[in-house]
């Protein structure tokens, strides 16, 4: 007869055999995304469940955000700064990220996010949801930088830590 540690061990053992079979059972494969038309290489950064993905690439002397769907990479331009980045892509495919601003890239068109203000006018997205909640951080003017939201064209502060820097 088995006591009940022993029982639970043999519980857990078979539980975690299950799951390494499962992960085992799973099939990927490295896929080559391109390039930009150099030989500089490509950083991706998200990938939505509809398999497309976006990141950054070296490109004529600028980093250029690119979306890579159905097997074909797209250079998505640049939003406000010859250095621009795409961090992030919900299943909708709109994608996030910054130049000089925040942006959300929707329709092969930039849309900015916008600042809380004051001196800096600095802000970067970070992440989207399905909901296309958008997370970032962005400069409050004094030049301390705090987590914000964008949602329904509103940005929110989600405060600070005293005087700390905080960045999403």
């Amino acid at each position: 007869m088995f006591s009940k540690p022993s029982l639970m061990w043999c519980v857990v053992s078979v539980l975690w055999l299950m799951f390494a079979m499962n992960c085992l059972a799973s099939t990927y494969a490295i896929v080559d995304l391109g390039s930009l038309g150099n030989d500089r290489p490509l950083r991706a950064k998200a990938i939505n469940n509809l398999d497309q993905i976006v990141g950054n690439a070296e490109f004529l002397g600028a980093v250029h955000p690119f979306l890579w769907k159905n097997g074909v990479i797209s250079d998505m331009g640049v939003f406000g700064s010859s250095m621009t980045y795409a961090d992030d892509i919900n299943d909708v495919g709109q994608v996030v990220g910054y130049g000089n601003r925040a942006f959300i890239w929707e329709d092969d068109e930039y849309t900015d996010l916008g600042t809380l203000g004051g001196t800096y006018y600095w802000a970067s997205a970070h992440g989207i949801n399905e909901a296309s909640q958008v997370v970032g951080s962005c400069s409050t003017g004094d030049p301390k930088t705090n987590p914000v939201l964008w949602e329904n064209g509103e940005i929110i502060d989600l405060g600070g830590w005293g005087d700390r820097q905080l960045w999403l």
